[in-house]
C-alpha cells in the first residue's frame, strides 16, 4: 500500500516520532503474483478455480494501472432506418433510443465498479488452505470498536470482535478512493500476505470489500510494536534481545525461502503478541508488507524503498537483493542493545562507512558484538545469512531454551491424526482455529517454534524425532529412583 500506508500500524496508535518508510521510485518490483485472470498459488502449476476476471480486465506491466482489454464496454443498438420495416412508429423508435441510452449508462457503471479482489483471481491462503475473500458484509461477522488502534494516509485500524466466538482481531479499513490511482500496491500486499504461513508473521484471516472500503482482518498483537515496548522499558537485556532477534530472523529466513523480500524491517514493524514481558511465553510477529516484493531468481531490485536509517548501503545505490533484510535486522539489534542507531537517521549513505561501538556497549558480550558486525557487513558476500545467523553462538548460548517436556505424547497422536485428513477436512479445522483467541492458539504456536529448530517455518521428521528423544530422556531422568530399580 506504499510508503504512507506502511506507517499504519495494525495494533497500536501512530507515533509522531517514529521513522516513516519511503519509496522514491515504483518502476519495478511490483509484479502481480496471481495475475488478473484466474490466479495461481506460488508453487502450483494450475489454479484451484480458473475463471476470467470480470469485464476481461488486464494489468498493464508498465504502469500497473487497471485498463480495458480493448473491447468496447458499450452495447450498441442498431435501429432500422425506415420505421415501416418493422411496423414501428416514430414515438416507439424514440422510446427505444431512450432505453438504449439507459442500458448503456448502466453498463458503464457496472464496469467501473469492478472490485479489487476480483482482479486477483481465486488464490487460496497458504495458512487457511482456502480463499480468504469473503463476499458478505463485515458487519455480519465482526463488531468494530470506535477506538482507533492506528491510522495512516489511506487506512485506519480498529479492533474487531468475531460475533460467533468473541475472539479479537485487528481490522484495517482501507479507503479505496484514496488508493484509486495505485491499486497495484494494495494488491501486491494482499497477494503476498496470502502466501505466508509462519508463527512469526502476522496472519491475514479474511478480506471484505464494498464499493468504498477494503477491510483486511489480521491478527491482533496486544503488546504493540517492539519500538513502543523498548521506548517504554528502556534498552533490552541480551536475553530479551536474543528472543526478539531470533524470532525476527526466523521470519526473514521463511520469507526468503518463499522468495519474498520485506524491505522495511525495523522495531516499529515487529509486533509483540501479548502485553507481558518479552520472554518464551510471548511472541514477536513481523508485519507491514506494504513495501515487500517477490524476489526473482538472479534479479537485482532497483527501487529505493524502506526506512532510511535501516536501509542497506546497496539499497541507496539501487542495486540489491534480499540480503538487505539482514542489514535491517542488524540495525535493529544494534538499537535494541544500545538505544542508538549506528549510522543515524540518514542511514548508511556514502562509500566510507565505519561501524563504531560507543561506551554503551561496554557491558555487552563479545558474541553479541560479533553478530551485529556480521549483519552489518557492507559487502553482501560477507554479510551473514539468516540460517547461519539463527545458529550463531550468541543466540545459541543466550536464548532461553523451552522445556523438553513441552512435547507430549498427545501432540504426536494429534499430528498423526491431522496428517491423515484430506485437504477439505484440514481446511475446515483451519477455519475453526481462525475463530479462536490468542489464549487458545498461543500454546500451539510456542510448541511449533520449539520444534522448528532451524527456523525455516517447517518441522522436519528429523527435528520431530530429535525432540521426541529429548523429551523421553528428560522424562526418564525425572522418574523416581524406586521405579527405575523395578524396571
Amino acid at each position: 500500500m506504499g510508503s504512507q500506508l506502511s506507517s499504519c500500524k495494525c495494533n497500536e496508535a501512530a507515533d509522531d516520532k517514529e521513522e516513516q518508510s519511503v519509496v522514491l521510485t515504483t518502476t519495478d518490483d511490483l509484479t502481480p503474483l496471481g495475475g488478473s485472470l484466474g490466479g495461481r498459488t506460488p508453487d502450483s502449476k494450475s489454479s484451484p478455480i480458473s475463471m476470467p476476471a470480470i469485464g476481461e480486465r488486464e494489468v498493464d506491466d508498465d504502469n500497473m494501472s487497471m485498463g480495458s482489454s480493448g473491447r468496447s464496454h458499450e452495447e450498441r443498438f442498431s435501429l432500422p432506418s425506415d420505421a415501416s420495416e418493422c411496423g414501428t412508429d416514430a414515438a416507439d423508435i424514440e422510446s427505444l433510443q431512450d432505453i438504449g441510452r439507459i442500458n448503456r449508462t448502466g453498463r458503464r457503471l457496472s464496469q467501473r465498479q469492478v472490485r479489487v479482489v476480483n482482479t486477483m483471481g481465486f488464490v487460496p491462503s497458504a495458512a487457511l488452505l482456502l480463499v480468504p475473500d469473503n463476499s458478505g458484509l463485515l458487519s455480519e461477522t465482526y463488531t468494530l470498536s470506535d477506538k482507533l488502534l492506528g491510522s495512516g494516509a489511506f487506512a485506519v485500524v480498529k479492533r474487531g470482535t468475531i460475533i460467533a466466538s468473541g475472539a479479537s482481531r485487528a481490522v484495517k479499513l482501507v479507503d479505496k478512493a484514496k488508493l484509486k490511482d495505485k491499486p497495484a500496491i494494495l494488491k501486491q500486499e494482499i497477494e503476498i500476505m496470502k502466501m505466508l504461513d509462519h508463527p512469526n508473521v502476522v496472519m491475514l484471516f479474511e478480506i471484505f470489500e464494498d464499493d468504498a472500503t477494503m477491510s483486511l482482518v489480521l491478527e491482533l498483537c496486544q503488546g504493540g510494536s517492539l519500538y513502543k515496548y523498548t521506548k517504554k522499558n528502556g534498552r533490552l537485556t541480551e536475553v530479551e534481545s536474543s528472543i526478539a532477534i531470533s524470532q525476527a530472523l526466523r521470519a526473514v529466513y521463511y520469507l526468503h525461502r518463499t522468495q519474498i523480500c520485506h524491505r522495511d524491517i525495523k522495531a516499529a514493524n515487529c509486533l509483540v503478541v501479548g502485553r507481558g514481558p518479552l520472554d518464551l511465553m510471548n511472541s514477536l510477529k513481523l508485519s507491514d508488507f506494504g513495501l515487500s516484493c517477490v524476489v526473482k531468481p538472479m534479479h537485482m531490485m532497483t527501487t529505493m524503498a524502506g526506512t532510511g536509517s535501516h536501509m542497506a548501503p546497496e539499497v541507496f545505490e539501487r542495486k540489491y537483493n534480499e540480503s538487505c533484510d539482514l542489514w535491517s535486522v542488524g540495525i535493529m539489534l544494534y538499537w535494541l542493545l544500545s538505544g542508538e542507531l549506528p549510522f543515524g537517521d540518514a542511514g548508511a549513505k556514502g562509500k566510507y562507512l565505519q561501524l563504531k561501538f560507543s561506551s554503551k556497549w561496554v557491558d555487552v558480550s563479545q558474541d553479541a558484538v560479533a553478530l551485529v558486525t556480521l549483519l552489518l557487513q557492507k559487502d553482501t558476500k560477507l554479510r551473514i545469512g539468516p540460517m547461519k545467523a539463527i545458529a550463531h553462538k550468541w543466540l545459541q548460548t543466550t536464548l532461553p531454551k523451552p522445556p523438553a517436556e513441552i512435547l507430549e505424547d498427545r501432540h504426536i497422536e494429534q499430528l498423526r491424526t491431522y496428517r491423515g485428513l484430506n485437504i477439505f477436512k484440514r481446511a475446515v479445522l483451519n477455519v475453526i482455529s481462525c475463530m479462536l483467541d490468542e489464549a487458545d492458539i498461543g500454546p500451539s504456536r510456542r510448541l511449533f517454534i520449539a520444534l522448528d529448530e532451524d527456523g525455516d517455518g517447517m518441522v522436519s521428521m528429523k527435528e520431530l524425532v530429535d525432540k521426541v528423544a529429548e523429551a523421553a530422556a528428560t522424562t526418564a531422568k525425572k522418574r523416581p529412583a524406586h521405579l527405575k530399580t523395578i524396571e
